[in-house]
């Protein structure tokens, strides 16, 4: 054997043992291999020692993902051409790893978690998501200020499926009754952790088969606990389930999601009426199964928990007695928050900062536009149509199932779309030759910043930076070149689709490189549609920069608010669109299946106005 035969097989046996140490991180792989998709399959036999690549191969091409990969025995396996030896391997290295699983079952519930905010108060279409092991930022608590809702923890995970539903209807009842009583907003989750299994506050996920059975168990809930005469009160203060998805920490999909109820006693619907709840236990006598009389029970919220007054009469009556008082103070309270109005002229400050101050994009000062972004919603597609139109020279995409059912996906069916790993961008060639291999002028170059194609893993935010951080950076770098795009003229838009929480974020670091390639911010735009989602980000960007971007960034318009006023800046638009005015000096287009809906009305536009107003 040559020298450098030696050498080769040095460097397998190395890589492979190497492979073997790291093959069962929890960070590799989803913690349940019913979660491994037939790539993960294929990766993990890989790793194995002293199994050849054929082997994954041939597991790859049968479509072997975990759920297969758990079924299979020798014969299957033999049959499918893998020879003996391997197949011995194969299935003892499996049985390690289920082994493994089965002595650590909550591991990924260890792990210490980053702050989250509770998805929005009786909000449902909202783009929020939880991630896995994150830390809500807010305790079990009584009633404040009754507007700003309470809050109150199930874990959810151990309740056998056939308890599920009696589980969750009861609770929710006492709690909605506490609230009704205490005459305080509140939302109730299933799968949050709390002590002392889990870190208060701990996003846990529960799989869901049937969403349905949740809303009915509601309902039926509400018609047996509550008195004849306040079902439908009940009805209208108990909102309908919400299923708030969970993501796995490198933000892929799985399978849980939180159970909440929001609960919002308005005191024109509650007035100064009182809200029992009877319970009908079952009993057995003999041989018999008996019902006995409903018990009665009056919940009230008493810091992190519902307390029932019923046996203990005197603070009972106390409350009952100073219940109108308790009306008005809610009545008080709604005034002064129905009293924030929003005033607002981010739309005209939208349409000065996308086109440089033209105010229309037939003439934009900028030239060109780069996206960055992060994870999508299926309903961000409804009102993204401005992206088809700005015409991006590159999108920054780091949400790793862009590809599978992100805004690739959407982008890819109304555009020509380019899709490339960072590494295509490193500079080992001219700068020309690179350019037109990416084809950066025909079509949109879409970077897939943190995975998702060619087998690429997705990383975790803390492994980003590590893994992937250079040759994003080489990206960033080779965009901003005055040889590639033209100086001054590009706006970079960070269309930001999910909230942004943490200082590792591949966002913060992005923007920080950009921020430092461009010299500033002015070629810098910051889009989200809401308050919570700019303080966090501009408080990231200010401790990682040492800016403050607020005047960079729009977050006081909704996404169709945002999609409305740039549509409406190109002339051509104006004559196939029509748009009706909206809040702080914004648009949002007609749509002409709407418009033919109204047939009692004929609706003047903004477009059909002189110069527009």
């Amino acid at each position: 054997m040559s020298n450098h035969e030696v050498n080769c097989v040095s460097e397998e046996g190395t890589r492979a043992t190497m492979a073997q140490k790291d093959q069962l991180k929890e960070e590799d792989l989803p913690s349940d291999i019913n979660n491994w998709s037939k790539h993960q399959v294929r990766d993990w036999v890989l790793q194995l020692k002293n199994v050849d690549v054929s082997v994954a191969d041939i597991l790859f091409k049968q479509d072997i993902s975990g759920p297969s990969l758990l079924l299979l025995d020798t014969s299957d396996l033999i049959n499918m051409g893998v020879t003996f030896g391997p197949t011995k391997l194969l299935i003892h290295a499996r049985e390690e790893v289920i082994k493994l699983k089965s002595e650590k079952p909550t591991s990924s519930f260890k792990k210490p978690g980053k702050p989250s905010k509770p998805y929005p108060f009786c909000r449902y279409h909202d783009t929020f998501r939880y991630i896995e092991g994150s830390i809500l930022d807010v305790t079990e608590s009584g009633a404040s200020d009754l507007i700003e809702p309470c809050h109150e923890y199930k874990a959810f995970i151990n309740t056998p499926d056939e308890a599920k539903m009696d589980k969750f209807t009861s609770e929710v009842i006492r709690f909605a009754a506490a609230c009704m009583n205490s005459r305080t907003n509140g939302t109730i989750h299933f799968g949050i952790g709390d002590k002392p299994d889990f870190v208060h506050g701990q996003v846990l996920g529960v799989a869901v088969k049937d969403k349905e059975a949740y809303e009915n168990g509601r309902k039926s809930a509400i018609d047996g606990y509550f008195e004849y005469k306040y079902k439908h009160t009940a009805q209208m203060c108990i909102k309908p389930p919400r299923f708030v998805e969970v993501l796995n920490r490198n933000e892929t999909s799985s399978d849980k999601c939180v159970i909440e109820v929001d609960i919002e006693p308005q005191s024109a619907i509650c007035e100064d009426n009182i809200y029992h709840t009877y319970i009908t236990k079952k009993a057995k006598k003999k041989t018999k199964e008996t019902e006995s009389q409903p018990s009665k029970c009056f919940y009230i919220r008493d810091g992190g928990s519902s307390r029932d007054l019923v046996a203990l009469t005197k603070e009972y009556q106390q409350f009952i007695d100073q219940m109108p008082q308790l009306s008005q103070l809610r009545k008080n309270a709604e005034e002064k928050h129905f009293k924030r109005i929003k005033s607002t002229t981010q739309g005209s400050k939208l349409t000065h900062m996308i086109t440089g101050g033209t105010l229309s994009l037939d003439k934009s000062h900028f030239e060109r536009y780069i996206i960055v972004t992060n994870k999508s919603h299926p309903s961000h597609s409804e009102n993204l149509g401005f992206l088809i139109e700005l015409d991006p020279t590159a999108v920054l995409d780091f949400d790793p199932e862009s590809a599978q059912h992100g805004l690739q996906t959407y982008f890819d069916q109304q555009s020509s779309v380019s899709p490339h790993l960072p590494a295509k961008y490193k500079i080992t060639e001219g700068v020309e030759d690179i350019a037109n291999k990416l084809k950066l002028t025909r079509n949109t170059s879409w970077v897939f910043c943190n995975g998702g194609i060619e087998h690429e893993t997705p990383s975790d935010i803390d492994q980003w930076l590590m893994d992937k951080g250079a040759s994003v950076r080489d990206v960033i770098s080779f965009l901003c070149r005055k040889d590639v795009l033209p100086n001054k003229r590009f706006l970079v838009i960070f269309l930001l689709l999910s909230t942004v929480r943490e200082k590792m974020d591949p966002l913060v670091e992005t923007f920080s490189t950009f921020w430092q390639e461009l010299r500033g911010t002015d070629q810098i735009l910051c889009l989200c549609d809401n308050e919570n989602a700019f303080t966090s980000w501009k408080d990231l960007i200010e401790t990682r920069c040492g800016v403050d971007i607020s005047g960079r960034c729009i977050y006081e318009l909704s996404f169709a608010e945002v999609n409305g006023t740039i549509l409406s800046l190109w002339s051509k638009n104006r004559r196939a669109i029509r748009f009706l005015p909206c809040g702080g000096e914004s648009k949002v287009p007609l749509e002409k299946k709407f418009e033919r809906s109204l047939n009692a009305l004929e609706v003047l536009c903004v477009n059909q106005c002189e110069g527009g107003n």
